[in-house]
């Protein structure tokens, strides 16, 4: 049931079933899968909730992003959630550039031999 009900919503939010697939509601199986694009889709959806936004960790200031960015232009700019898969490296969410309107953004590294920080 719970992947019926996430399936609908995914679709009803104009995401195509092909860039995704859930092999279970948790998100725990390496089967689950969602291409950089849908979540960046679903962003853009979700930028206006202020409890979604809250939820986010802030570069350089806390949650899993309090080491990173430090003394960056990214630094308090930047807000978003971390993979945590073993290698899997991902980064996503919602980044202010001087001068420009935010943006959402996905990263996704599969098989990346880079140590991942938690």
């Amino acid at each position: 049931m719970g992947i019926q009900v996430v399936t609908v919503f995914l679709q009803k939010q104009g995401i195509p079933s092909n860039s995704f697939n859930l092999a279970d509601a948790s998100g725990l199986s390496r089967r689950n899968s969602i291409a950089p694009r849908a979540i960046v889709r679903l962003l853009q959806i979700m930028h206006s909730d202020r409890a979604f936004r809250d939820s986010l960790a802030i570069a350089a200031v806390d949650g899993t992003l309090k080491n990173r960015f430090q003394d960056t232009p990214a630094q308090a700019n930047l807000s978003g959630k971390t993979g945590t898969l073993s290698d899997v490296v991902s980064l996503s969410g919602y980044v202010k550039p001087a001068a420009y309107d935010e943006l959402a953004f996905s990263i996704m590294l599969n098989h990346s031999d880079r140590p991942q920080k938690r």
